[in-house]
């Protein structure tokens, strides 16, 4: 009894401790010797331990009980007055015609540490696949959103070298009429006026500019 994982407490019907195994002992902090002959309540949270009576008393009357043979959680109370979670199961035996309870008891802090950290682990792989998620769409909408603003800017950008080329074309015509006016029209200058309509190409600019803007 000693070397098994669990604790072993034994109780009489009325809750009293009669035997309280080592590994008890280290669970709960308490000595045999403190338990034994103490109500098994002690070792329970106070809204637990007040009802403890009253299921044993219940149990005798009506010999039906919903703890014995079953695994049950619970939380229990050290020496020191800290709450640590339990897993343990109750069974009834005779010895002649004494009726005694036999209880195992686990101390499962550890397990539960590692159910809470798997569960926060999970709720990160949720939150990790949300965000994953997010990005996909973000992606996808970036890409709905830059497709037309890159033709809005390539548009806009053929705009502005198209003015710049007009701009400096219409600054040569003025030279060509104020040459004209005065005259003074030099075959260099009429050349250059030439040359800058050709590379202007104002026919290909009178039919894309309006498609542009």
């Amino acid at each position: 009894i000693d070397n098994i994982a669990d604790g072993v407490i034994t109780i009489n019907e009325k809750g009293s401790i009669l035997s309280f195994s080592k590994k008890a002992e280290e669970m709960f902090g308490y000595t045999a010797v403190e338990m034994i002959g103490n109500n098994i309540k002690i070792l329970k949270p106070e809204n637990q331990a007040a009802q403890h009576d009253g299921h044993l008393r219940a149990y005798r009357e009506t010999g039906k009980s919903k703890m014995l043979g079953r695994r049950r959680e619970e939380e229990g109370r050290r020496k020191d007055g800290t709450l640590f979670p339990i897993e343990f199961r109750v069974n009834e035996m005779f010895l002649g015609e004494k009726r005694v309870f036999t209880a195992l008891v686990r101390n499962i802090t550890e397990q539960k540490q590692a159910e809470k950290e798997r569960k926060s682990l999970e709720v990160q792989l949720r939150h990790g696949q949300k965000l994953e998620a997010i990005g996909q769409l973000a992606a996808g909408i970036a890409h709905e959103i830059n497709t037309p603003t890159q033709y809005v800017s390539d548009n806009t950008l053929f705009l502005k070298q198209a003015f710049q080329d007009v701009i400096q074309l219409i600054q040569v015509y003025q030279q060509v009429f104020e040459a004209i006016e005065n005259d003074r029209m030099t075959s260099d200058l009429l050349t250059k006026s030439k040359t800058l309509t050709r590379d202007t190409d104002i026919e290909y600019l009178v039919e894309e500019v309006p498609k542009a803007i």
